[in-house]
């Protein structure tokens, strides 16, 4: 079909977005990478670049760019919580997502004449695909310490939750209890 591009497609151009360009707002790289990490959302993902009448639309805006941080629209609802808007994509996600990522092409352009000049192609390619190792590797293991951290946090408090139950003491085990689910859903 004309016009129809493969989730591989949207996967890599949501990629090349996030590792290339600056967001406005740091934490809408969330609703990117849930986005990413569900096939079944990517594949609802419609990218346009403009969603002035798009009923179920999201706008992430880099740095640079001439829109607004970032704008969503779900289900009838106009939502300006980050963790809401996942919610929402998770929960109760539309048929389909209308999805502009917004930067200023200009800039973009500039930057790969810089890389470009007094460069072979393969010269280029290769440093590109470094950046992006080192970029991914840094990554990876930010997001394995958090989850380490994460779960040696929920373990010790466990530990705590039971020397409440045994002492019977309901309050400690209370803040306790809130403290853990805090933790589980960061």
């Amino acid at each position: 079909m004309k016009g129809q591009i493969t989730l591989q497609r949207k996967k890599e151009y949501i990629q090349w977005f996030t590792n290339t360009c600056l967001l406005k707002e740091e934490r809408t790289r969330s609703i990117l990478e849930a986005l990413l990490n569900s096939g079944i959302l990517l594949s609802k993902v419609r990218l346009v670049e403009n969603i002035r009448f798009a009923p179920n639309a999201i706008l992430l805006s880099a740095k640079g760019a001439k829109t607004v941080s970032y704008l969503c629209r779900l289900n009838g609802k106009h939502i300006e919580d980050i963790d809401l808007i996942i919610y929402e994509l998770l929960n109760n996600p539309p048929e389909e997502i209308y999805l502009w990522v917004s930067f200023n092409r200009e800039e973009i352009i500039s930057l790969g004449q810089e890389v470009v000049e007094g460069k072979s192609e393969l010269a280029i390619e290769d440093e590109f695909k470094n950046m992006v190792q080192k970029f991914e590797k840094g990554y990876t293991a930010k997001r394995a310490k958090k989850r380490v951290n994460t779960k040696l946090s929920q373990e010790k408090i466990l530990r705590a939750i039971d020397g409440a139950l045994d002492t019977r003491d309901k309050e400690t085990f209370l803040k306790l209890a809130e403290q853990y689910k805090k933790i589980a859903n960061s």
